[in-house]
């Protein structure tokens, strides 16, 4: 039997000890980043291609992939629920590992002259949907945790992602980096099917995430604006660091710029996390947007600098910028008990968007070749308004307010979802467990009798718990607290029941306490049995 070490960081949010925990979610998020840049932004040197005389608009490869890629992730946030079967079944991460590893090897082919070029249209498509699929599960794994878990493996992600990039592409040379590459997509399937909890059908049990009742187009138009702005900044300054500094620089100050950007990035999100002792979404992007803001001015005024520290820069920018766009997302998801497949879905369908904007705006201005490594004073003034504007737009907890609905109708729609599958099973085990799958309880012996009224009061007692959530915008697990907490169970009966610590049990329950503005346990549960349902 093998051990798995962990680790924790610790820090305080306004006088409460939070714990972050490191885990796989970090080299999960690493490996697929690094497999975006070498697929995409570094295919002439990793599969031998020919580079594009006129960008990336011109390429085949990332046109189709990136226009696939935004086109799923769009349909996953349109649909959400309705693919609700799809998204928690491991077996769709085998279908997205196979999918994307076979697009990556119709790459590595064209490079080696064994298949012809226009092949790399359908390679792009399958690259594309696969990616897609991989973002919304690990979207939805992030969303699971806390606010400081989900800061500590997006950095150390970022870091990550430019350690095994540089490895592929400075230490492995072609054609082995392709087959290193093809791999990655396999290994990630690993990371998410340990990271991918069985599916609650199987388990018999209510999702982790009775999300938040929202307006969907509302809430996707609000939210999609500020992620196109911000998709405009990262794809300029993504296409200009990834692409163009590894090819003007020598493998030396490949390797230094690569490296130091890597564990900036780190630092820089952890410092920020630490200095704000705060875990609302624009506390936590804030601070962090002046570094990305840095880096794109230094695209048009390096002439002072040493080559390898603005390439330190850049690359950091370009970093901390993907990892304060991904924690936006999973916090909130989290925080708010939004749907992650209709965030991320959402979300990430937007950036893409947005990146595609700035290759067609610099294909347009530079189509001569005129933009230099460092230049472009026109795109970096648009960038900069963008990353201003996005910041302006994003949503705040009374935007998240005036886009929920009075009525739980999806709420109601995803129970359904789950206790369709084995409602019939269910059902020819015999009446009581029929009795106990159609109130969501997931116990059910047959040897128990069960008491149909007793059942509907549980019921009833849940739909009361998810309005007071609803109403004071209590986060996925502060939402699992409160129904034992109304319950009249203690601390100790939580960490049992949840498997977190004592200190993650109280910061809950202060939490609940603050957002409900009530003072004990009686008052919660006085307010959960007055609420009317």
């Amino acid at each position: 039997m093998g051990y798995v070490p962990r680790f924790s960081i610790h820090t305080d949010f306004g006088g409460e000890e939070h714990t972050g925990e490191v885990s796989s979610l970090a080299v999960g998020y690493g490996v697929h980043q690094a497999w975006i840049f070498a697929t995409l932004f570094s295919c002439s040197s990793i599969f031998g291609l020919e580079a594009a005389s006129g960008g990336l608009w011109s390429s085949p490869l990332f046109i189709s992939s990136i226009i696939s890629n935004l086109a799923t992730l769009f349909a996953f946030g349109f649909f959400d629920f309705r693919l609700l079967r799809f998204v928690v079944n491991k077996k769709t991460c085998l279908l997205a590992a196979a999918i994307e590893s076979v697009g990556t090897l119709l790459v590595l082919l064209c490079g080696l002259d064994m298949c012809p070029a226009p092949l790399l249209v359908p390679a792009g498509v399958c690259t594309g949907v696969g990616s897609a699929v991989f973002i919304i599960f690990w979207g939805t794994a992030f969303a699971r945790k806390d606010v400081l878990t989900i800061a500590v493996n997006t950095s150390l992600g970022a870091g990550l992602s430019a350690l095994v990039y540089a490895f592929l592409l400075l230490l492995v040379p072609f054609p082995l980096s392709g087959l290193f590459v093809t791999a990655l997509p396999w290994l990630e399937c690993i990371l998410v099917w340990k990271n991918t909890p069985q599916p609650y059908t199987e388990r018999r049990m209510l999702p982790i995430f009775v999300t938040l009742p929202v307006n969907r187009a509302r809430f996707a138009i609000m939210f999609a604006l500020p992620m196109l702005l911000f998709g405009f900044s990262l794809g300029f300054v993504r296409e200009r660091s990834v692409r163009y500094l590894f090819v003007h620089f020598d493998v030396a100050t490949q390797l230094v710029a690569t490296l130091g950007a890597g564990f900036a990035a780190v630092a820089a999100v952890l410092v920020c996390l630490k200095l704000m002792q705060s875990d609302r979404v624009d506390d936590l992007v804030r601070p962090l947007l002046p570094i990305s803001a840095v880096a794109i001015g230094l695209l048009s005024a390096t002439s002072f600098l040493d080559v390898w520290v603005a390439g330190v820069v850049i690359l950091t920018g370009h970093f901390v910028l993907e990892s304060a766009l991904w924690m936006v997302m999973a916090v909130f998801a989290q925080k708010y008990r939004l749907s992650p497949v209709m965030v991320f879905g959402v979300g990430r369908g937007s950036i893409a968007l947005g990146s595609l904007g700035s290759v067609f705006i610099m294909h347009q201005l530079y189509a001569d070749g005129s933009i230099s490594l460092f230049g472009g004073a026109e795109m970096v003034v648009i960038c900069l308004v963008c990353l201003i504007a996005g910041l302006a737009m994003l949503p705040h907890e009374h935007d998240i307010r005036r886009a929920i609905k009075t009525v739980s109708s999806q709420n109601n729609q995803v129970v359904e979802e789950i206790n369709k599958k084995f409602r019939s099973a269910a059902e020819a085990e015999g009446p009581d467990c029929e009795n106990a799958v159609a109130t969501g309880v997931s116990d059910c012996q047959s040897g128990q009798e069960a008491d149909r009224s007793s059942d509907q009061r549980k019921g009833l007692f849940r739909k009361k718990c998810e309005c007071v959530a609803n109403q004071y915008l209590l986060s996925a697990r502060e939402n699992e607290v409160l129904f034992y907490l109304a319950r009249g169970f203690n601390a100790a009966y939580l960490q049992e029941k949840l498997y977190i610590s004592e200190g993650t049990a109280k910061t809950h329950i202060r939490h609940i306490y603050a957002k409900t503005n009530v003072h004990s346990q009686q008052e919660l549960m006085r307010m959960v049995n007055d609420m009317q349902v």
